[in-house]
């Protein structure tokens, strides 16, 4: 999975797990500047069972040492051929 997301400094050192279907990624968040600036992080390849359809995708906060975890705009998740 590929996440965009903002966070300010005081806010960063969040950790998070990110689960599709019986998949699992963990990342930790790092500060972007601001609320408002975004970056981009490949959190790996995740494996499914082909076949078995996907129904949910959750962010999991593990950690939140400020006062938010993370401005999330996006995941995404491409393909591996």
């Amino acid at each position: 999975p590929i996440l965009t997301y903002a966070c300010q400094p005081d806010t960063q050192g969040a950790r998070y797990d990110v689960v599709i279907g019986e998949s699992r990624v963990s990342g930790l968040v790092s500060s972007t500047g601001g609320w408002r600036e975004f970056t981009t992080v490949d959190l790996g390849i995740v494996t499914l069972t082909p076949g078995t359809p996907v129904s949910e995708v959750a962010v999991i906060p593990l950690a939140k040492p400020g006062n938010a975890v993370m401005n999330l705009r996006s995941i995404r998740m491409i393909p591996v051929r």
